[in-house]
């Protein structure tokens, strides 16, 4: 079992320290992909947190197929364009 997919059972089982683990692994990436949606550096620190929060609630629903960064992107593009909306 590779590192990412250790982290992301542990984030499914709820481990403590799991999701921050996970969100500052991440954070940058996905923060970079939150600002070229948002008007301002503000809008997109709101577009990660909801973000961040449909990752660690939804995380069940990633099924080890492909890219698990992938799987997290469009999670982020899709919250980013309903945030615009």
């Amino acid at each position: 079992m590779t590192e990412i997919n250790e982290l992301i059972a542990r984030v499914r089982k709820r481990k403590r320290g799991s999701q921050k683990e996970l969100f500052d692994r991440y954070v940058p990436l996905m923060r970079a992909i939150c600002l070229r949606y948002a008007r301002n550096y503000a809008e997109a620190e709101d577009i990660v947190q909801e973000g961040f929060i449909k990752v660690f609630t939804r995380i069940e629903q990633y099924t080890g197929k492909g890219n698990f960064e992938g799987w997290m992107k469009r999670v982020f593009v899709n919250t980013a364009i309903n945030y615009i909306k």
